[in-house]
């Protein structure tokens, strides 16, 4: 599956999303991680399932990550603690890397985007590149 376009996901936000959605986006320094047998949140790691970890945010926040040097875009959810890294906001698996474009950089500054609580299309992602398909 191709990179998910930002216009995508904006066409598949309803008005509630819309509304409950913080769109100021947030710029932080994100790395890679493809190691470990089990999350903080209990789950067992995948690192082709588009996950994440942050040192503060609720398990099973979901966030919109937009590189901004390609446009391409990744919804991750938050299931692991970290980055145990100074100057790193943010850890994603190493497939949320490959669909954002930066796995040979290992770090990027992403644009994040604090999704609504599990709701509508939201809910279900990763979505097909095509609503038509």
């Amino acid at each position: 599956m191709s990179p998910l376009p930002i216009l995508m996901v904006l066409q598949l936000l309803s008005p509630q999303d819309w509304a409950d959605t913080d769109w100021n986006a947030e710029s932080m320094v994100v790395s890679w991680y493809n190691q470990g047998t089990k999350t903080a949140s209990g789950e067992r790691f995948d690192p082709a399932k588009m996950t994440a970890a942050h040192r503060d945010w609720d398990f099973g926040t979901k966030l919109l990550l937009i590189n901004p040097d390609n446009g391409a875009s990744v919804v991750v959810r938050i299931n692991d603690r970290g980055p145990f890294v100074r100057g790193r906001d943010l850890d994603i698996s190493k497939g949320a890397a490959q669909k954002l474009g930066f796995t040979e950089k290992g770090v990027g500054e992403m644009l994040a985007f604090v999704l609504p609580p599990d709701r509508g299309p939201l809910a279900d992602l990763p979505i097909p590149a095509s609503r038509d398909s």
